[in-house]
């Protein structure tokens, strides 16, 4: 008889992934493959640090520096993620803490992406320019994000 719990295998992050971010493939018609789900116009591409998640959305036909962070998004609209420490807990938790905030937010990210799209990029453009300007780098931020510029000066919003 054990006296302690013999060691499982751990599942792995994308397994963990595909079971908490079901929903989209269930709710909203996404497809997945490895660690990216796709639908008409959204992309949600995964990944994983040490023990923290790493979800991004990106616009389908958009250029691929223009995926926005789950969490700025989150931002923008409002509501705020409650502070995790990912290295207190295991993965498994930390995937399924992001899927729930994603899952709250999922109508509105998914269904009005194009509501959203362009004003999301202003925010975290002014938001970041304002943190370098107030630690006196104006000038490294207008250079290092003159392809953010240039992005929302083509679609017109700044």
């Amino acid at each position: 008889m054990w006296l302690f719990k013999k060691p499982g295998k751990e599942p792995e992050p994308e397994e963990l992934f595909q079971k908490y971010f079901s929903f989209l493939v269930e709710q909203y018609d996404f497809t997945y493959a490895h660690w990216c789900y796709t639908s008409g116009k959204v992309i949600v591409n995964l990944g994983i640090g040490h023990v923290s998640p790493r979800v991004f959305v990106a616009y389908a036909g958009e250029p691929d520096f223009t995926e926005v962070v789950l969490h700025r998004i989150i931002q923008y609209f409002g509501g705020k993620i409650p502070k995790i420490y990912y290295s207190d807990h295991p993965i498994e938790y930390n995937i399924r803490f992001v899927a729930e905030r994603f899952r709250e937010y999922a109508p509105r990210i998914v269904d009005h992406i194009d509501d959203w799209w362009i004003p999301v990029h202003k925010f975290q453009y002014e938001l970041t320019k304002k943190e370098y300007e107030e630690s006196g780098q104006l000038n490294d931020f207008l250079s290092s994000y003159k392809r953010d510029y240039d992005y929302l000066k083509t679609k017109g919003a700044i």
